[in-house]
């Protein structure tokens, strides 16, 4: 399971912490941000992005990090990996800014995130919906300790009875492009691409 150790120095810094004013910014803008609890670290999702990730050191100081992929050719100076939580959240509004960029097509690719957006976009409005069946409790789910089978979504049912917290792990494709399977053989081995059917299968063949 991803969580937090309710002992270790990460929960108890957002907890009652130096970490808890940037957590009420995040509570305080829950239509724009998502804070995803991972294995001792977080992330923080702007636009289906990575904005920001906190983590901790051995020696038990906070550490931040920001994916340097976000300022190809800015020249933009970011503070240290240890600087103080209030100059990192100063800086939030131009980090966004980036990510808003790259997301938008200033990639390499010069590609449009169309699915990722959306995918932090439904997540954000779906939880916000108290009409909605599911509360999704995660984002970018990955198996522990293998890198393939990750799932967009895991979400548990609010409803009563047999449904009361049934589980279901949601696979979101942007556009009828993104259902295709393409089955090849790489070294005696099925590879199924990355649509609906290559994402499960890898999630299972380690089971």
């Amino acid at each position: 399971m991803r969580g937090l150790e309710t002992d270790k120095v990460l929960y108890k810094q957002f907890k009652d912490g130096a970490l808890t004013d940037l957590l009420e910014m995040i509570k305080n803008n829950s239509d724009k941000y998502y804070l995803g609890i991972r294995d001792e670290y977080v992330n923080i999702y702007y636009m289906g992005g990575n904005l920001l990730k906190i983590s901790c050191t051995h020696q038990n100081q906070l550490r931040f990090d920001f994916d340097e992929k976000y300022l190809v050719n800015s020249g933009e100076l970011i503070p240290q990996k240890n600087a103080p939580v209030k100059e990192w959240m100063n800086i939030i509004p131009k980090l966004e800014l980036y990510v808003k960029k790259y997301q938008n097509g200033s990639n390499p690719r010069n590609k449009i995130k169309k699915e990722k957006i959306a995918q932090q976009a439904i997540l954000l409005k779906n939880n916000s919906c108290s009409d909605s069946d599911y509360f999704i409790t995660d984002m970018e789910y990955s198996t522990p300790g293998i890198g393939f089978g990750r799932f967009d979504y895991i979400a548990i049912h609010k409803g009563k009875g047999n449904c009361r917290h049934r589980l279901a792990l949601i696979e979101l494709k942007y556009g009828r492009s993104a259902f295709g399977t393409n089955l090849t053989k790489v070294n005696d081995t099925n590879r199924y691409g990355s649509g609906i059917v290559g994402h499960s299968h890898n999630f299972y063949k380690d089971k």
